[in-house]
């Protein structure tokens, strides 16, 4: 493979990626820096496939570098040190490393395309390539305490990110900087040195790319065991509520009021009418609140019809004591149950174990 070629997989890989974080959902902060990383690394790739050809424009597509160390520590830091931990310093000093990649990629066109370039503008050019050498050495050892910050007080799989990420990072740095600088002669380093930014910058790239889809795995996982667990409480809650309502029917016999509203039940019970309503449909098995109290009367209404000391109540009666407010609501309830009036299961005592069964 050519280091043409290399550069032009990289271009690729980087293009790719950064496509990859603009399709995420609910993106995070690590999608976005390192979305802004790739964009970067696109750059660098066109900047060295195309320098021999565009002369010193190619310090215009420089300007598109400005986002490399800098940002894959931000990425490294929202990662592994949560959201929350990326404030405005950090962004005022990525961004300072920006500006000054920026400003000296702008200088160096300057000194290309002007024939009478000045002392003072090659002082500045020294200067900012100093300082930029400075905070990159900063910025790469800050972006190396986040992976290893706090390392054992993280679970397994965290610690293993952490390793994943700090690997490619670390063999990055040794072999475009120490090995490059002190084990290179110069005219090894101008034919090595591109093969070791393209090998380490890829390496950096799918490695950082697979631990955001392990994380984004693990944060799907957890949201999913999140809601089985709020489901979960939901129905021991509802299952308790329902008992409650059973119990309360039971012991004070509510049904039996006339004019009982299920406002009336969620205030004895301090619930909401849409738990009750819920719990009513889904764990006692009726319809509607309606339903459930028409049950309730219905089967009070039976033991009236059948018992011996109130075989002289007339069927008004039954009804209003079973909480019914009027004698066509009771025969038209009942009918609708029982398939006969109650007239007619009085008359009828063969029915009675048949309905009582049932």
């Amino acid at each position: 493979m050519s280091i043409t070629t290399a550069q032009f997989t990289l271009l690729l890989m980087s293009l790719t990626l950064m496509l990859i974080q603009l399709t995420v959902k609910n993106k995070r902060l690590e999608h976005i820096f390192f979305a802004i990383f790739c964009g970067s690394m696109v750059m660098v790739a066109v900047k060295q496939l195309s320098a021999e050809s565009l002369g010193p424009m190619q310090y215009l597509i420089g300007v598109g570098t400005c986002a490399t160390c800098n940002c894959i520590w931000l990425v490294a830091r929202s990662m592994f040190s949560g959201e929350k931990s990326i404030q405005g310093k950090h962004l005022l000093f990525a961004g300072l490393i920006a500006v000054l990649v920026i400003s000296s990629q702008l200088i160096q066109l300057s000194l290309a395309t002007i024939s009478d370039h000045g002392q003072f503008l090659r002082v500045v050019s020294r200067f900012i390539g100093e300082t930029i050498t400075l905070l990159s050495s900063t910025v790469l050892a800050l972006t190396f305490w986040e992976a290893i910050k706090g390392f054992n007080q993280v679970n397994k799989p965290q610690r293993v990110q952490r390793i994943l990420f700090l690997v490619p990072f670390c063999s990055g740095v040794f072999l475009c900087s120490i090995f490059a600088k002190s084990f290179l002669s110069e005219s090894q380093y101008t034919l090595i040195f591109p093969w070791l930014v393209t090998f380490s910058a890829s390496f950096i790239l799918l490695s950082t790319q697979g631990i955001l889809w392990w994380r984004r795995k693990e944060t799907k996982q957890q949201s999913v065991e999140s809601t089985n667990a709020q489901q979960s409480n939901e129905i021991q809650k509802d299952e308790v509520l329902a008992k409650a309502i059973n119990t309360l029917m039971a012991e004070q016999k509510l049904y039996l009021l006339p004019n009982l509203k299920m406002l009336d039940l969620a205030t004895k019970l301090d619930e909401s009418e849409y738990k009750i309503s819920r719990v009513i449909r889904n764990d006692l098995g009726a319809k509607n609140f309606n339903a459930y109290i028409n049950h309730l009367r219905l089967e009070h209404s039976l033991q009236l019809l059948i018992d011996k000391q109130t075989q002289h109540w007339t069927v008004l009666v039954i009804a209003l004591e079973s909480g019914f407010s009027s004698v066509t609501s009771f025969n038209r309830a009942f009918k609708a149950k029982y398939q006969c009036t109650p007239s007619e299961f009085r008359l009828n005592q063969d029915s009675h174990s048949a309905i009582l069964a049932g």
